[in-house]
């Protein structure tokens, strides 16, 4: 049964673990990576990323995946540059490492619990800050960093969106980077015992 989706699960819990959500988009995104050749979603979003029995599947009958070829995405809020600039099909067809810039947009989502440049409502402006490549800025506060937002996660955030798609990490990497702040985040936790965190069953 279906349980909603990602970005309004961590709206509903003060207590969600965002890194174990998004460690479970991850995984999905890299099942659909293996396939040859490999299976894009083509609109990742937290909205897209959908709660059953409190996991969280971005390949349910939904999902799977809306092209292996590229297809026309006005949500300019998770697109990569390359995307907005490119002049033929061939140019826009996605890929893996489109995929994994607008992961690095839900890791901010469900960070904030807003959507990315959510203070920009122009679309000509949030068009433009796109085209060049800028990233949102960097959410502040100790209830962000309680989330998981560390500076090892801003870090991997930005690699996701580097303006050269060459240089964006792969998922498997960006899966390891996760489930090593999931193991860190339990040795805090364990250490200092605060209040239990939310945590979705695999």
């Amino acid at each position: 049964m279906e349980n909603g989706n990602a970005l309004d699960f961590v709206r509903r819990n003060a207590d969600a673990d965002c890194l174990q959500l998004l460690a479970q988009v991850a995984k999905g995104l890299d099942y659909l990576h293996t396939f040859e050749p490999p299976m894009i979603h083509g609109d990742l979003r937290g909205v897209r990323a959908h709660q059953y029995h409190r996991a969280v599947s971005v390949y349910d009958r939904f999902l799977v995946p809306i092209t292996r070829e590229g297809a026309p995405n006005d949500h300019l809020r998770w697109q990569a540059s390359e995307i907005i600039v490119a002049e033929t099909g061939d140019e826009a067809r996605r890929t893996v490492a489109m995929e994994v810039f607008a992961f690095g947009r839900v890791m901010l989502e469900l960070f904030t619990k807003e959507v990315p440049f959510s203070c920009i409502a122009s679309d000509f402006r949030l068009r433009m800050m796109v085209v060049r490549g800028e990233s949102p800025q960097r959410p502040c506060g100790d209830e962000i960093k309680d989330r998981g937002l560390s500076d090892d996660m801003w870090e991997l955030m930005l690699r996701c969106w580097d303006v050269d798609p060459s240089q964006r990490p792969d998922v498997k990497d960006t899966t390891a980077r996760l489930n090593a702040a999931l193991e860190a985040q339990g040795e805090k936790i364990s250490s200092s015992r605060p209040k239990k965190r939310l945590r979705i069953s695999e």
